[in-house]
């Protein structure tokens, strides 16, 4: 039994992965970070925050992405706003990911939203959403 290695072949794609547009909204007491439908071949999302001036930090992996045009606006992370501090600055940011074999393969990073919690601590919240 002889095997020809030639005769195999190798066909390598190379995927591209859309990268998520974020948003922000203010839910009673809570704020939740929205991403729209994601249409290409990703498995999941990832979702950063940075507080300030500090360095971004995964706060979600969900592998529950909606492929169909009538399912936007998935929450992504829901927090009482006690969580957040007054005149502080939070930004997010998210990118999608596909496994192949063993090995995640990420999409470019989505636009940065950020909100900013204004009043004291038990007045009325108000927030401002930013794209960069």
């Amino acid at each position: 039994v002889t095997t020809n290695k030639s005769s195999a072949t190798v066909v390598s794609s190379k995927i591209k992965l859309s990268g998520p547009k974020i948003k922000i909204k203010r839910k009673h007491k809570t704020w939740q970070v929205y991403w729209g439908t994601i249409s290409d071949e990703s498995n999941g999302i990832e979702v950063y925050m940075k507080k300030a001036n500090g360095k971004y930090k995964k706060i979600n992996t969900t592998t529950k992405i909606k492929k169909r045009e009538s399912k936007r606006g998935i929450v992504g992370i829901t927090s009482s706003n006690k969580a957040l501090r007054p005149g502080v600055e939070y930004s997010f940011k998210a990118r999608t990911f596909r496994w192949v074999k063993t090995k995640k393969v990420y999409s470019k990073w989505s636009n940065t939203a950020t909100i900013i919690k204004r009043g004291q601590k038990n007045s009325s919240i108000k927030f401002k959403t930013l794209k960069k």
